[in-house]
């Protein structure tokens, strides 16, 4: 009878830890307060899931990775319905390393842990994608583009609302091709806002279903110009010993000089980028730009992940961060049934110890049951 309930102690851990779990915690989530008039658009945000590859993991580790994004991700999607889903660049772990077939390989993978029949998927170029500035191969970025539709600045459109998706390695303002090519399609979005801000006369704006002026939300990879998490209270912020890092620039956050070009040709009204694997609000310039820093998806990048849940409107941009569960949580439970497997197995030695020790000496029936009824107590308590 108490393997059968332990067996049965198991079975309900696991169902718990893999699924269940994600259900409490994912389904107290909610879409932040913003008024119920006018147009709004509904986003989940997501960043850094870097998808495991062939080279530096475990497939154990690959699989329980996947299995925790897939869930959460499924999860998030039944409990609130986002009519837009971004995600903010390294999809992959190893892209940088790719030939075309593993490249391959690893988008349908992604295709199909982050599917979404109702809402459709937009994903930035991350450095694990196709590598950092300096050993970026266009090749690599030709394939990230045609499986995910985005060029090296790209301006989208939802509901009226303007969206604009920058490759963060091609903000290095070196003269190189990439950078060059980057440049001319910022100042070309630029004109398309000026455009629809000033109302020209007679002039042709090249912008989709854009017609009402509303100032645009920046998606990158990396963050803007910051000296450092120093400043972030977030509860997924980066750890005492990471915060006061200086970041490096191109490396950790954009330089100066490409954060401010941004900031003159866009003059975004919100900014949202990955990369640091932690959660940070940091507000910029004069106006207090806000910019959400949003945390890895993935338990293999950070303990307590999160997805941001943002709303849109004319007027506003309102967010509400959903922590997902936390891996040490997880680990807790399954820890405590081995404990307790571990007392279990001690338990029935000492059974063992006991039957032997009434074959030898031949102890009395009522002896006999006094002392199973005791261990027999032991064990239902650990039940």
């Amino acid at each position: 009878m108490a393997f059968y309930q332990y067996l049965l102690l198991i079975v309900a851990v696991v169902f718990f830890n893999e699924y269940l779990i994600f259900h409490i915690v994912i389904g107290q989530c909610a879409w932040p307060e913003a008024p119920k008039e006018g147009n709004r658009l509904n986003a989940l945000i997501i960043a850094d899931p870097h998808l495991l590859g062939v080279w530096r993991a475990h497939w154990f580790d690959k699989l329980r990775r996947e299995w925790q994004m897939s869930i959460s991700f499924a999860t998030a999607l039944k409990w609130h319905n986002p009519e837009v889903i971004f995600v903010l660049g390294d999809l992959f772990d190893e892209g940088m390393w790719s030939d075309k077939a593993m490249f391959e390989q690893y988008t349908a993978r992604f295709m199909q842990l982050f599917r979404s029949n109702d809402a459709p998927v937009f994903a930035v170029v991350g450095n694990h994608d196709t590598g950092f500035h300096y050993n970026l191969h266009p090749v690599r970025l030709k394939w990230f583009s045609d499986a995910f539709g985005m060029d090296s600045v790209h301006l989208r459109v939802f509901k009226g609302f303007p969206f604009v998706l920058v490759n963060s390695m091609a903000m290095e303002n070196d003269g190189c091709t990439l950078c060059n090519y980057a440049l001319h399609k910022l100042r070309s979005i630029n004109r398309t806002l000026r455009c629809v801000k000033e109302q020209w006369r007679n002039a042709s704006c090249d912008s989709s279903t854009f017609t009402d002026y509303v100032r645009p939300i920046l998606l990158q990879h990396f963050p803007l110009y910051r000296e450092s998490d120093a400043p972030c209270q977030e509860p997924d912020a980066a750890p005492y010993y990471l915060k006061y890092k200086k970041m490096r620039q191109s490396w950790e956050c954009l330089s100066k000089e490409s954060s401010s070009l941004l900031f003159d040709h866009l003059q975004p009204r919100a900014v949202f980028s990955g990369h640091t694997h932690y959660g940070c609000l940091t507000l910029h310039g004069s106006t207090g730009i806000p910019e959400w820093s949003v945390s890895s998806f993935s338990w293999r990048n950070i303990n307590n992940p999160a997805v941001l849940l943002v709303t849109f409107d004319r007027t506003g941009v309102y967010v509400s961060k959903c922590l997902l569960p936390r891996e040490s949580t997880v680990i807790t439970f399954y820890l405590s049934v081995r404990a307790s497997a571990r007392e279990r197995r001690r338990l029935w030695r000492q059974l063992g110890t006991l039957a032997q020790e009434f074959t030898n000496r031949g102890f009395q029936p009522t002896q006999h049951k006094e002392v199973m009824h005791a261990k027999l107590v032991g064990l239902n308590a650990l039940n």
